[in-house]
């Protein structure tokens, strides 16, 4: 049985398994490059404590230079975007990857423990294909079958499929969209131009919340909207005030700033015909320091219900390339440089 991993998948690895491809043959670097882009690409690392990490660095020093290479630049970048998390357990993955039965309580912290050839065997995972799944606790995989396992699939699954249909619940999309990115950040921007002007529903409510709750501690939070033209100066920090300062402060967010400024266009000049522009009102995301953003065709107001409302549903995408996250900072700097805009520091 798979349990659904969201957008990303917790991954734990016995050190063991990069030395099942300690050489330099062209198969042992594909398995091992297949393993490391994978697990960028779809993964949160999961060591169990900082002696998982000596063992996984011990064993990456035993390879070959090419294959070294590539797993430090593997290993920066998921640190650098927070997807190294360090527990407390008194073993290392290796350790636990031996034991017969594994604890009963390792589906709480990995959805896929990838094993060596010796603590695979021990387990009973098939050399073909080279993963498994049981109902006690998380997938088992060889390195080499990685990214081809059940969860890596789940998960690519999820980022294809791109719609909650409508009647879908909004806790389904936090649950598994918005959520696992959120408990990696230290940060997050939301950039979506009627988040705050439609004042019916709770959406902002929601989401603020939700985030107040799931970000790591400390975190800080900026919405960056629009002006309403019909508001005076007083009016929109009254909008921002209201709409976002209730809903922080009991949480883990330690600062959040709201700004609203006048209509845009792509060069930042005011406009009410940015419709089709990059900048206009169909750019809005939800980007996350831990190397991700959430696009939304409809915007984060269609979750103003329980419910998704309107036939279309909720539809959104995953930014994951640094070009595509630096056109997304690109577009919030265009909404923080306009000079109608009123800024708010909270709380």
């Amino acid at each position: 049985m798979i349990r659904h991993p969201g957008l990303l998948a917790r991954v734990g690895v016995d050190a063991s398994a990069l030395l099942d491809f300690q050489d330099s043959s062209r198969a042992s670097l594909n398995a091992q490059r297949a393993m490391a882009t994978s697990l960028e690409s779809l993964g949160l690392l999961e060591a169990r404590n900082n002696d998982d990490l000596v063992e996984l660095f011990d064993a990456i020093t035993n390879l070959s230079s090419d294959t070294q290479t590539l797993w430090v630049k593997t290993l920066t970048a998921l640190d650098g975007v927070n997807r190294i998390r360090r527990g407390n357990g008194t073993e290392t993955s290796r350790e636990v990857a031996l034991k017969t039965p594994l604890p009963l309580d390792l589906s709480s912290d990995v959805d896929v423990l990838v094993v060596s050839d010796v603590s695979g065997h021990a387990q009973g995972v098939p050399e073909s294909p080279g993963f498994v799944c049981r109902n006690d606790g998380p997938e088992l995989a060889y390195l080499d079958s990685f990214a081809h396992c059940a969860t890596a699939n789940t998960v690519r699954g999820l980022r294809d499929r791109g719609n909650f249909a409508q009647g879908s619940s909004r806790d389904e999309i936090w649950d598994a969209v918005l959520r696992p990115l959120a408990q990696i950040s230290d940060e997050a921007t939301l950039l979506d131009r009627y988040f705050l002007t439609k004042a019916s529903g709770d959406h902002a409510k929601w989401l603020v919340r939700s985030l107040d709750g799931a970000l790591r501690d400390g975190a800080h939070l900026r919405i960056l909207g629009e002006w309403d033209p019909s508001w005076s100066e007083q009016q929109a920090l009254e909008v921002a005030h209201q709409r976002v300062a209730p809903h922080i402060g009991s949480g883990r967010i330690g600062s959040a700033e709201v700004i609203l400024a006048a209509a845009w266009d792509r060069n930042g000049a005011q406009s009410r015909r940015a419709k089709n522009t990059p900048y206009g009102p169909h750019n809005r995301h939800l980007r996350f320091s831990c190397g991700l953003a959430v696009t939304s065709a409809e915007g984060f107001d269609r979750l103003r219900q329980r419910t998704v409302e309107g036939i279309d549903g909720f539809t959104w995408g995953l930014a994951s390339s640094a070009d595509r996250l630096g056109d997304l900072g690109r577009s919030e700097d265009v909404v923080a440089s306009q000079p109608k805009r009123v800024l708010v520091h909270l709380p």
